[in-house]
């Protein structure tokens, strides 16, 4: 690993704005995941950045995005970064910087940055190339540390160390109309130069080094989930045990599940999510898609012989399903809360009010959150639209599951009641036999073309 470094720094292990607060904070202006330029990404004004944070993380697009914009009034008070005296600059990674040997929009960015103290991070400072050393890769990289005066001019460079290097590169042809024994000359007086260079402004530090380091303690520290980190992680434990359990539904030779050895890469992409989940708290969206609801929906009208579902969703008010599934005594007191009037509470909502009423719904007299249904609260199907949207509890065990299996009689199962068995529906007042579908049935093609 090689360090180039400008200016006296003591306190090298740190990065941070000239005015760090005293609590240790850290702030990312990286571009949006998306790819978008830095206009789309929400950044600090450039006094919180350098008041308020010990640390700012950004990237090569945050640099070359912020120096493209400076030609365009409107976004050129949006580069923030160059509006900060930054105490220390770390570029990671620096020999990006010198990728190109032309000025490129990360490099220009980065030179611009008012710094004290700067530092490239890099573990190999050229590219190993057949035409030559590769030295002339070091420019970009002094012109960021703003070295005096190979950084800041490229005629010193060239002239001391780049152009003496390349003699070497005539050998016995004796580049630059040079004589042999001149060339050899002239090359060592370059390497040399840049020896000297290297030996200033490089840190370099071997693998033999990490001997001297102390040895290495290992703690594991088991950690609780917090409760919103619980939610998502066992979200999405049950999308899998789900699909696991219909893909392999009645079919002994996994042929579509992830126990299948053919599925193996879907497999390992699984388990690697599920790790992933256990370090990180995301956010699991368990949000059905609506062509699948209305499907189940008119799957089970069919079956059971009930009024089909609208086509079309409408709008009915969340706890007016409730109040019906409850009965009228509990609808009549919702009725007669304070200040919830149908003339007061209701102002406003009367296009709403006439879909509803279209639909054959109930409407009660409070303001309350529309959810969109295609069952009103008096469809018998009802419920198990509302337990495919928002969860439900188990008909068998009690337990409330968010993904809840429909059993062809209308029964909500969890994915271990649902389990217990595939020839029929484990409800212990039902216990209706399943009819699988024929493998030789046109209708399975429908929707499955292979």
């Amino acid at each position: 690993a090689t360090a180039l470094a400008a200016g006296t720094d003591p306190g090298a292990a740190a990065a941070g704005s000239r005015g760090g607060s005293s609590s240790s904070r850290k702030a990312s202006s990286s571009t949006a995941a998306g790819g978008g330029g830095a206009a789309e990404t929400v950044c600090p004004p450039a006094h919180e950045l350098a008041w308020n944070y010990d640390v700012v993380i950004t990237t090569f697009n945050r640099l070359s995005s912020d120096w493209s914009m400076r030609g365009d009034p409107r976004l050129a008070e949006r580069i923030v970064m160059l509006k900060v005296h930054w105490l220390r600059v770390l570029i990671d990674e620096g020999h990006s910087l010198g990728a190109s040997l032309g000025l490129t929009n990360k490099l220009a960015m980065a030179v611009q940055l008012t710094a004290q103290r700067r530092w490239v991070m890099t573990g190999t400072p050229t590219p190993a190339t057949a035409a030559g050393s590769g030295a002339a890769h070091l420019h970009p990289l002094l012109s960021f540390l703003h070295h005096q005066p190979y950084g800041t001019s490229r005629t010193a460079w060239d002239g001391a160390v780049a152009k003496p290097l390349e003699a070497a590169a005539g050998g016995s042809s004796g580049g630059r109309g040079l004589g042999p024994g001149a060339s050899v000359l002239v090359a060592e007086w370059g390497r040399r130069q840049l020896l000297k260079l290297l030996g200033r402004v490089m840190i370099r530090s071997c693998k033999s080094d990490l001997a001297l380091l102390p040895p290495c303690y290992k703690k594991v520290t088991l950690l609780d989930f917090g409760s919103d980190h619980a939610h998502s992680y066992n979200a999405l434990i049950e999308v899998i045990r789900r699909n696991l359990l219909l893909a392999d539904w009645c079919d002994d030779a996994h042929k579509e599940s992830l126990l299948n050895p053919k599925q193996s890469r879907w497999a390992k992409e699984m388990l690697s999510n599920v790790r992933l989940a256990c370090c990180v708290a995301g956010v699991m969206n368990l949000v059905p898609k609506e062509e699948d609801v209305l499907e189940t929906l008119e799957l089970l009208a069919g079956k059971l012989e009930l009024p089909k579902p609208a086509s079309e969703q409408h709008f009915v008010p969340a706890a007016a399903a409730a109040a019906v599934a409850a009965g009228p005594q509990e609808a009549d007191q919702l009725e007669a809360q304070p200040g919830s009037s149908r003339s007061a509470q209701l102002a406003g909502e009367q296009q709403q009010q006439q879909e509803v009423a279209a639909a054959g719904d109930v409407l009660l007299g409070v303001v309350l959150r529309q959810i969109g249904f295609f069952t009103g609260p008096g469809h018998p199907l009802h419920g198990v639209e509302d337990g495919l949207r928002n969860g439900c509890k188990c008909q068998v065990c009690g337990d409330m599951t968010h993904l809840p299996m429909v059993t062809p009689c209308a029964h909500m199962l969890c994915t271990d009641c649902a389990a217990v068995s595939r020839t029929a529906c484990p409800v212990p007042s039902c216990r209706h036999p399943y009819r699988m579908q024929a493998v030789n049935d046109d209708a399975r093609y429908k929707n499955n073309p292979e």
